[in-house]
């Protein structure tokens, strides 16, 4: 549930570039991200912090708590 439900947050964060970004796995408080390039994944690494605010209020709950980019 949480990785269907942040694939949809993701594109309301990201937009457009969404698509470039794709959720591999969701363990232990860890969501687990692969980009289609590195730009993609600077940028996610800029903006890990609001992504996982955002990711959880859509969710509903601080499930998320780290990303890492695969």
């Amino acid at each position: 549930m949480v990785v269907e439900t942040a694939a949809t947050a993701l594109k309301e964060v990201f937009g457009e570039n969404a698509g470039m970004l794709h959720i591999v796995s969701f363990k232990n408080g860890i969501l687990k991200i692969s980009c289609d390039a590195s730009v993609y994944a600077e940028e996610l690494r800029l903006r890990e912090q609001e992504t996982i605010d955002a990711l959880n209020a859509h969710i509903g709950s601080a499930v998320i708590q780290t990303i890492k980019i695969v």
